[in-house]
């Protein structure tokens, strides 16, 4: 009587740890799944990131002139020397679309 309860309590604790096994061990795989596409996403940005990152460098790498000062406060800022005259030139664009 004793052996055939232990016997019962040792096939249902195995039982219980083949199913406990069995779903730690398909759960495992799905986070995994879900950690590996995490790690595919960041490494695609991380690539995107680089890419701006050379981008920037390059702009940074060519602000070093002097003549490239210049031109960019030209374009952006419309500044000028001194004894220069700017001509600047404005259009409505709204005249242009209206059908009238």
């Amino acid at each position: 009587m004793i052996a055939r309860l232990f016997l019962n309590t040792v096939w249902v604790c195995s039982l219980f740890f083949l199913f406990y096994t069995v779903y730690i061990g398909i759960s495992g795989y799905f986070r995994y799944n879900k950690f590996y596409g995490e790690l595919i996403d960041k490494q695609q940005y991380l690539m995107i990131l680089k890419t701006k990152h050379d981008h920037v460098k390059k702009k940074v790498a060519a602000l070093e002139h002097d003549d490239a000062w210049e031109r960019l406060s030209r374009e952006t800022l419309k500044m000028v020397r001194q004894g220069e005259t700017a001509h600047v030139f404005y259009h409505n664009h709204r005249e242009m679309t209206d059908d009238k």
